[in-house]
């Protein structure tokens, strides 16, 4: 069609007859009307949510008022003027999140208008059967929806009910020291759309990690409390097996940081959870130490001494203790357990010795080798003396009597553990009193990680045990050789060490 009345065909214009280009015009003013009444809906839905926050937060206020009501009602004359300030604050920041909702309803229901206007208009438009009256109107109205279409709305509510919260853990036994610190209206605007992850460099195994965790509000601004009362912060690896991580670093900008040493390759997640609500979570792949994206292998020398066998068992995982890991192979040992993992209804479950023993025993006239590749990461300092791992020898019936095979008939074992005289953690082999080996491993401090393969020899016919570590001899022990031994590891304290053992082809 042309508008121009001295437009001439044989002058090179197209001339299209009034009908088949409003015809035209109407299919595509109907088509931009199907997405506007679908973006429409998107909005109806979004504003749902935020009314039903509203309702929320009044249900949330009423809540958290009976909190503050129960706990204070408990203290004495002092706390009464503490009730008024808190519900103070509590409404305060009801009223605060309130305006922020009811200013995002109002926005939204604005947009809802506006394309509700429009649409009226276009169905005006679309019913005319006035061609040329259509036609000037049809620019203008594909403008005005163009504008709609492409005029952007957030599709969370700006605020949750979710998150505030009332402290009331502890409130009366620590009342003195509590009172202007820790009995307080908990609150704080996370929008999870915007919350950032950032891992420095390229993860590797074996080696330490920073996780930089950043929380913004709807506007994204760093939201401005201190949210780790409320904060979970977890990994999990390609294993399934599901670890909390402690904060290293936090502020009230929002910048947090955590720490993280992965012991295998592959595929990783972080989850950010506030107050049980998943605001964040981002996947990375962790490569081998070389920088190779390909699953680590582990493989060692034979140790030559004597006639010596290849280890020939691997770690039991139907007697290991409930709380420990063992990979389906049985090649693997952690002191943490599995999401992936279900209880074992084996009666024979060690209940004392947190760990497992080896599948086979070594017989009284068997002379073999076994070697152990040992990673631990400290998460936090260890207590005076605390344990990290236990790896020995020990008769049968003698392994679960105790948390440690240690000081047991027919047991002999090696253990790291916090040395307190040396204030790090330490590697002790020990035998009818007498200190046999005792070597510093790591220090007792955040972040410490310690890697080394420890070998064994076992000589049953002559009643000896020599560790090596790195194919060093740290020492001989003797051992009682007249019934079989069974090679043992147990792992403790996960909140503060995380401890991955393998067993090395040797």
């Amino acid at each position: 069609m042309c508008v121009l009345t001295s437009c001439k065909e044989s002058e090179g214009h197209t001339i299209i007859s009034l009908e088949e280009t409003v015809a035209q015009l109407k299919l595509d003013l109907e088509q931009q009307m199907k997405t506007l009444g679908t973006k429409k809906h998107e909005i109806q839905k979004v504003g749902t949510l935020v009314e039903r926050e509203v309702e929320k937060l009044e249900e949330c206020k009423e809540m958290l008022e009976s909190d503050i009501d129960s706990t204070i009602d408990g203290m004495i004359i002092m706390l009464e003027s503490k009730r008024a300030e808190l519900k103070t604050t509590l409404r305060k920041k009801i009223d605060t999140k309130r305006q922020h909702l009811n200013e995002q309803k109002k926005s939204l229901d604005g947009k809802g208008a506006s394309i509700s206007q429009g649409l009226r208009l276009a169905e005006t438009a679309l019913c005319s059967t006035n061609n040329a009256a259509f036609s000037q109107l049809e620019n203008p109205i594909r403008k005005r929806f163009d504008r709609l279409e492409h005029d952007p709305f957030d599709r969370k509510p700006h605020e949750r009910a979710a998150q505030i919260k009332f402290d009331t853990l502890n409130a009366k036994q620590a009342l003195q020291k509590i009172l202007n610190e820790s009995v307080e209206v908990w609150s704080t605007s996370v929008f999870p759309p915007f919350t950032t992850i950032e891992i420095y460099g390229e993860p590797r195994e074996n080696t330490l990690a920073k996780i930089s965790i950043c929380l913004h509000d709807y506007q994204k601004h760093p939201v401005d409390q201190d949210v780790s009362a409320g904060l979970k912060i977890f990994v999990v690896d390609p294993s399934e097996k599901k670890m909390e991580l402690q904060l290293t670093k936090g502020n009230l900008s929002g910048d947090l940081v955590v720490s993280y040493v992965p012991f295998s390759t592959g595929k990783h997640e972080i989850s950010v959870e506030l107050l049980g609500e998943d605001v964040g979570r981002k996947a990375f792949i962790v490569d081998c130490a070389d920088g190779k994206n390909t699953q680590c292998e582990n493989s060692c020398q034979d140790i030559e001494n004597g006639d010596t066998g290849r280890r020939s068992f691997t770690f039991d995982s139907t007697l290991a203790h409930p709380n420990v890991t063992i990979s389906e192979n049985g090649m693997s040992f952690e002191n943490i357990t599995s999401l992936s993992s279900s209880p074992s209804l084996s009666a024979k479950r060690l209940r004392r010795f947190k760990g497992t023993r080896g599948s086979l025993p070594f017989k009284t006239t068997d002379i073999a080798s076994y070697s152990m590749s040992v990673r631990f990461w400290v998460r936090q300092p260890l207590g005076k003396s605390q344990v990290i791992f236990e790896i020995g020898l020990a008769l049968e019936t003698s392994i679960d009597n105790n948390h440690h095979v240690d000081g047991q008939p027919f047991c002999w074992s090696m253990v790291g553990f916090h040395h307190p005289e040396c204030d790090a953690i330490c590697l002790v082999v020990a035998h009818r009193g007498q200190v046999l080996c005792h070597e510093k491993m790591a220090e007792n401090r955040a972040d410490s990680i310690f890697q080394t393969t420890f070998s064994f020899n076992v000589d049953m016919k002559n009643g000896r045990w020599e560790i090596l570590k790195e194919n060093r001899k740290l020492c001989s022990v003797e051992i009682n050789s007249d019934n079989p031994l069974y090679p043992v590891i147990s792992g403790y304290n996960p909140s503060k060490v995380w401890l991955k053992v393998n067993l090395k082809d040797c």
